[in-house]
């Protein structure tokens, strides 16, 4: 059976990047941006499994050691443990762009044959702040929400309208929810269909 994923860039989009060295090499470098662990939670609500894929530039070299990575990486993964936020998968390119590899982002190499097969394309979607996170969603064929980098996370209740009716879960109808998006903030998954119905008689 195939799922729906929510993939989600890391460095600007879940946490806050650092706009000289663009490396979070240490715990005293790790922001988890606004908006973030609610909007994880809600996406897991809503059936969503997620997964992470990021490029890291020379992850494993002198540049950018593995142990600078893995340390607050493991943080970062710790807080949202505690907040009841699991990765699914977790991809990582650790190649410059000048070595042209498979893997690096908007490129698919990352994914291989059995889960791309397991991909639910009309109802999944990829988060993220970067050109390259556009053209991997466009490559995959997948549903793409752009987040400011290092801005708040997208509220489900805006970002949601032209797709979430079709959640197995309900959802919203109509091009202008903010009103029901406040609603969906509030309602647990019971009342998402009961929501629904509502919106449709507007």
């Amino acid at each position: 059976m195939k799922k729906k994923y929510a993939f989600l860039d890391r460095d600007g989009t879940l946490i806050h990047e650092p706009t000289d060295t663009f490396q979070i090499d240490s715990l005293d470098k790790l922001k988890i941006l606004d908006g973030v662990i609610v909007g994880l939670q809600k996406l897991i609500a809503l059936g969503f499994k997620l997964v992470m894929i990021s490029n890291q530039d020379g992850l494993g070299t002198a540049s950018f050691p593995q142990k600078d990575f893995e340390v607050p990486q493991e943080r970062m993964l710790e807080i949202f443990r505690e907040n009841g936020i699991r990765f699914d998968k977790i991809f990582i390119c650790p190649h410059f762009p000048k070595e042209n590899c498979a893997c690096r982002k908007p490129k698919l190499g990352l994914l291989d044959e059995k889960f791309r097969a397991s991909i639910d394309l009309e109802r999944s979607l990829m988060y993220g702040d970067r050109e390259t996170d556009r053209l991997f969603a466009l490559n995959l064929g997948i549903k793409f929400v752009q987040v400011p980098t290092n801005g708040h996370f997208p509220k489900i209740g805006t970002d949601y309208a032209t797709y979430v009716r079709n959640l197995p879960a309900g959802g919203l109808g109509g091009e202008d929810c903010t009103d029901f998006g406040r609603d969906l903030r509030r309602a647990s998954l019971k009342s998402l269909k009961k929501i629904l119905a509502a919106s449709e008689k507007k």
